[in-house]
C-alpha cells in the first residue's frame, strides 16, 4: 500500500511538472511563430520565401530526424501504440525548429500538432528519468498533449478530452485525474502570462429559430464531405511526393514554391490563418472568396505537408470549417433571412463540424469550440453538426486524419483490438541479422551488385555508407530502371532507394507484413528504434510466409 501511494504521488508530481513545462513551452513557441509574419513583401518574395523555408526544413529534418516531418500527432500516437510512450529529445527539438520555419515562411500549416508533440515529448522525457512503467509513461504522454492544447487555446477541458479521445483512446480514473492536473497546470501558466481571454473573442452567436437545426444538420453533412476530401487530398498528395523520383531535399522546396504560387492569387491561405478565421467569424468575406478559401486551403495544406514540411492540421481544419460554415450561412441568409442567424454563427459551428469530421472526435470538437469562443448559446447547433459530421465521416471510412498516417506505415492505431503477445510473432524472431546479410556500399558499382545478385540469388541489398550507417536499399527493379548505356559503371549511391520503409525488431510480424503489402515491396531493412540509420537485420516476404507456415504447422 505504501509503495502504491508513493508511486501515485510521484505521478502527480510528474503530471504537474509536465503541465507547467508544456504550458510554458507552448506560450514561448507561439510567440516565436507570431514574431515571424509575412508583411510588406513583394510578389516575388511571396513565392520565394516558402521555398527558402523548404530548404531549411529539409536540412533540419533529413539531417537530424526524419520523423519530424508531417503533422506530429500521429508520431505521438505511434509512441503510445508501439514504443511504450518513449519519445526522443532529438525528435522534439527538430519538430519545434522545422515547424517554426514552415509556419514562419508562410507555408500552410498550423501550430497545434507541433505543440502537442512538444508537450507529449516533455511528459515522456520526465517519465523516463525515474524509469516509470510504460503504462504510466503513456499517461504522461497524454498529460503533455492535454497541456499543449490547454495552453495554446486556453481550453483545459478540450485538452483533457483530446488526450483521452485521440492520444490514449481509453479512459481510466487514474489517467483521467493525472491528465486533468496537467491540463489545469498548463492553463494556470497561460492565465498568469496571457490573461483569461478566449482564443477568439466577442462572438455572441445563438440560434434564431428552432427550424435552424435542420440547416445545421445540413452543415454537419457538408462538413463530413469536406473532411473526407481533406483527408484524401492530404494522403494522395503525400503519396505523389513520396513516389516522385526526386531528391527528398528538394521536395519541401518545390512544395513551398507551389504554396507561394497559390498565395500570389490568394494570400489568405498562407501561414496560420488565425486572422482570416477571425474575419470569417466577423462576416467580412463574400461567398466567392469563401469558396476559394475552402478549396485552396485544402490544397495548400496538403501540398505543404505532403512535400515534407512540418506543422499541424488542427488550425487549417478550423480555417476550412469557418469558410464552409460562413458560405452556407450567406446562402441561408439570402433565402431565409427571418429565421437564420448571422453567417458568423454558421462559421463558428462549421469549425467544430470539420474538426469532428477530420479527427472523428466529437467531444473534443465540441469542447474546443465552446472554450476558444466562450459562446455557450450556440451549443445545440454545435452538438448536432459535430455528431452528424462524425457519424458520416466514420461511415465513409474509419480512417481519420491522424490514423491514416499510421495505417500507411502498417501500424494498427486501434488500441481496442487486444493482442495476445504470447502467441504473436515479432520481427526480431524471424529477421536475418545484419551479421548474416549481404550488404553493399554506396560507393560500389552496379556491376558489383549484379555479380552479388547472381552469386547469392537475392534481388535486393541494404546499402551503407563509409561509416557503416544505413543510407538506402538497392533492388533489381532499381537496376532495371537505369539506362543500359554505361549501366555497369554507375554507382549504387546514384540509383539506390533513399526514402526507406523500415521495420523495428519489437514490431509484430503483422505490422511488417502490412508495410510490405501496402508499399508493394519485397524486403524491409530492420533498424534500431533509437538509431534509425543503424541496420540490425532484414525481413522479406518469403521470411514472413515461411514464419506463418511454420506457425500453422505447429498449431496443427
Amino acid at each position: 500500500m505504501k509503495d502504491r501511494i508513493k508511486n501515485y504521488i510521484l505521478l502527480i508530481i510528474l503530471s504537474i511538472l509536465t503541465g507547467a513545462s508544456s504550458g510554458l513551452f507552448a506560450i514561448i513557441y507561439r510567440k516565436i511563430i507570431l514574431s515571424m509574419p509575412l508583411y510588406n513583401i513583394n510578389k516575388f518574395q511571396l513565392v520565394l520565401i516558402p521555398a527558402l523555408g523548404g530548404i531549411v526544413v529539409a536540412s533540419l529534418i533529413y539531417n537530424l530526424e526524419p520523423k519530424a516531418k508531417g503533422h506530429g500527432i500521429p508520431e505521438v500516437m505511434e509512441a503510445v501504440v508501439i514504443n511504450k510512450g518513449k519519445i526522443k529529445i532529438k525528435t522534439i527539438l527538430t519538430k519545434v525548429l522545422a515547424s517554426a520555419v514552415s509556419i514562419g515562411s508562410g507555408n500552410s500549416v498550423g501550430s497545434t500538432g507541433p505543440i502537442v508533440e512538444m508537450g507529449a515529448g516533455v511528459g515522456s522525457i520526465l517519465g523516463q528519468i525515474p524509469n516509470i512503467p510504460s503504462r504510466h509513461l503513456k499517461t504522461l504522454v497524454g498529460c503533455g498533449a492535454a497541456a499543449g492544447i490547454a495552453s495554446l487555446f486556453n481550453a483545459p477541458i478540450a485538452g483533457v478530452f483530446f488526450a483521452l479521445e485521440i492520444i490514449l483512446f481509453e479512459f481510466t480514473f487514474s489517467s483521467f485525474g493525472l491528465i486533468v492536473i496537467s491540463s489545469v497546470m498548463a492553463s494556470v501558466i497561460n492565465l498568469l502570462l496571457n490573461g483569461n481571454q478566449p482564443f477568439f473573442s466577442n462572438f455572441e452567436y445563438s440560434m434564431v429559430h428552432s427550424t435552424e437545426l435542420i440547416f445545421y444538420i445540413v452543415l454537419g453533412i457538408l462538413a463530413a464531405g469536406i473532411s473526407r476530401i481533406f483527408i484524401s487530398a492530404l494522403y494522395k498528395i503525400s503519396e505523389l511526393f513520396e513516389n516522385w523520383d526526386f531528391s527528398i531535399y528538394f521536395k519541401p522546396v518545390i512544395g513551398g514554391l507551389m504554396v507561394g504560387g497559390i498565395g500570389l492569387g490568394f494570400p489568405y491561405i498562407m501561414g496560420l490563418g488565425c486572422s482570416v478565421i477571425e474575419k470569417t467569424l466577423n462576416n467580412q468575406f463574400l461567398l466567392p472568396t469563401l469558396t476559394g478559401l475552402i478549396i485552396l486551403k485544402v490544397l495548400a495544406t496538403s501540398i505543404t505537408l505532403g512535400s515534407g514540411h512540418s506543422g499541424g492540421i488542427f488550425t487549417p481544419s478550423l480555417f476550412i470549417g469557418a469558410a464552409l460554415g460562413s458560405s452556407l450561412g450567406i446562402l441561408l441568409n439570402n433565402l431565409y433571412p427571418a429565421i437564420t442567424a448571422s453567417p458568423g454563427a454558421y462559421a463558428l459551428v462549421g469549425m467544430g463540424a470539420v474538426i469532428a469530421g477530420t479527427m472523428q472526435a466529437p467531444i473534443t470538437a465540441i469542447m474546443i469550440i465552446m472554450e476558444i469562443t466562450r459562446n455557450y448559446q450556440i451549443i445545440l447547433p454545435l452538438l448536432i453538426s459535430c455528431v452528424i459530421s462524425t457519424i458520416i465521416s466514420t461511415i465513409i471510412s474509419k480512417e481519420n486524419i491522424y490514423t491514416g498516417k499510421l495505417i500507411r506505415r502498417g501500424i494498427n492505431p486501434d488500441r481496442r483490438e487486444k493482442i495476445n503477445e504470447s502467441k504473436s510473432i515479432f520481427v526480431k524472431d524471424i529477421m536475418v541479422h545484419a551479421d548474416n546479410l549481404d550488404i553493399v556500399s554506396a560507393e560500389d558499382s552496379i556491376s558489383k551488385v549484379i555479380k552479388l545478385m547472381q552469386s547469392s540469388r537475392h534481388t535486393g541489398f541494404p546499402v551503407i555508407n563509409k561509416t557503416g550507417k544505413l543510407v538506402g536499399i538497392i533492388t533489381l527493379n532499381d537496376i532495371r530502371d537505369i539506362d543500359p548505356e554505361n549501366r555497369l559503371e554507375k554507382l549504387v549511391s546514384q540509383h539506390m532507394t533513399k526514402d526507406l520503409i523500415v521495420a523495428y525488431p519489437d514490431e509484430f510480424l503483422t505490422t511488417a507484413l502490412k508495410k510490405l503489402t501496402f508499399h508493394n515491396i519485397g524486403r524491409i531493412p530492420v533498424v534500431d528504434k533509437e538509431e534509425e540509420d543503424k541496420l540490425v537485420g532484414l525481413i522479406s516476404r518469403s521470411d514472413v510466409i515461411k514464419a506463418y507456415n511454420q506457425k500453422v504447422s505447429a498449431k496443427e
